[in-house]
């Protein structure tokens, strides 16, 4: 079962119920202040599924899909947060499960666009980042389950993306399993 279904558009489809993942304290980067509304207003699919994307500011980039939910249609809607940190492109979505038990934690991926109208996005390496703590690289807790990894970077946003650019980006996110996903027109109103 999805977490997030819709909204989880942009950080992939991979955090499903018992998976392991890699959760920030901090927004990875500083939020893109460049306004991004062409490259990023439109409508996106990936897989078999259809979002819409609207730039606003700040980074802040709203997405919004429709699910079959029982009976209905349900408008499903969020905010991520873009940010660069070095020459890399992050994207950053609030947790809201885990955020409601503690301080805010993001989810967050690696991003680049590989064509004017299409655009990869890379999971974190949980074993990476699971590493890098258990050697000191970066501050944060490791909580194993019998089926799951759950890593909580607690770094802070500067020294965490300092870290990251000391390092080769396959060794800290998947390259070899990007989700790529496809503008199909031009522009949100």
């Amino acid at each position: 079962m999805k977490k997030l279904s819709i909204a989880f558009f942009i950080i992939l489809a991979v955090y499903v119920t018992g998976c392991s993942t890699v959760h920030s304290k901090y927004i990875v980067g500083e939020p893109i202040q460049d306004d991004l509304s062409e490259k990023f207003d439109g409508l996106w699919e990936f897989d078999r599924d259809i979002c819409y994307m609207k730039y606003t500011k700040n980074g802040e980039l709203r997405i919004a899909g429709v699910e079959w939910k029982e009976t209905n249609f349900k408008l499903e809607e969020m905010t991520v947060i873009l940010t660069k940190c070095g020459e890399k492109n992050f994207v950053n979505l609030l947790d809201l499960e885990i955020s409601e038990k503690k301080d805010s934690d993001y989810l967050f991926a690696y991003y680049s666009f590989i064509s004017e109208n299409s655009i990869a996005v890379w999971k974190p390496k949980v074993d990476a980042f699971e590493k890098a703590i258990n050697n000191g690289e970066i501050r944060g807790e490791i909580i194993k389950e019998k089926h799951s990894t759950s890593i909580n970077i607690t770094e802070h946003k500067e020294s965490l993306c300092n870290f990251i650019k000391t390092k080769d980006m396959g060794e800290l996110f998947d390259l070899e399993n990007p989700t790529i996903y496809n503008k199909r027109d031009k522009k949100v109103r």
